[in-house]
């Protein structure tokens, strides 16, 4: 995703809007069916973490509950940033200044979203640093 978010609004915004669009039409499908089923499995790791949440030790409840909460804003924004910019794009023809915008707009959702996958991703490991050293002082 990190390559992603680096790589793409560049290189589409070095494009003129009609090898933009032959692009999209060749490669947004594989490019979605790729992405997709990420945003997917963080959705259901997010889940995981916030029933998680409930049987931790207590020092990483805290960590268990933002990483769940993360990676569920993760996937809203995921729903509300990416989608709606690859249903305009899977379309065809679109306006230049609709399109200069739509990059914009992907770029800030997508970076929103790493961001907060990064985020849970490191609180993730917090708490199975705390859970992982309760199983050993206890045994």
């Amino acid at each position: 995703m990190l390559c992603a978010g680096r790589g793409l609004p560049p290189f589409w915004s070095s494009l003129t809007p009609a090898q933009l669009a032959t692009w999209t039409q060749q490669h947004l499908l594989p490019f979605a069916t790729t992405l997709v089923p990420l945003s997917e499995i963080a959705f259901v790791f997010g889940l995981s973490s916030l029933l998680v949440h409930l049987s931790p030790t207590e020092k990483s409840r805290p960590w268990t509950l933002l990483a769940g909460i993360c990676l569920f804003c993760a996937v809203i924004t995921y729903f509300l940033g990416t989608v709606p910019v690859q249903d305009v794009l899977g379309r065809g023809s679109v306006p230049d200044a609709v399109l200069t915008q739509i990059i914009g707009r992907w770029a800030i959702s997508h970076w929103i979203q790493f961001t907060l996958e990064f985020v849970a991703f490191l609180a993730s490991l917090r708490a199975l640093s705390f859970a992982c050293s309760g199983i050993t002082a206890e045994s």
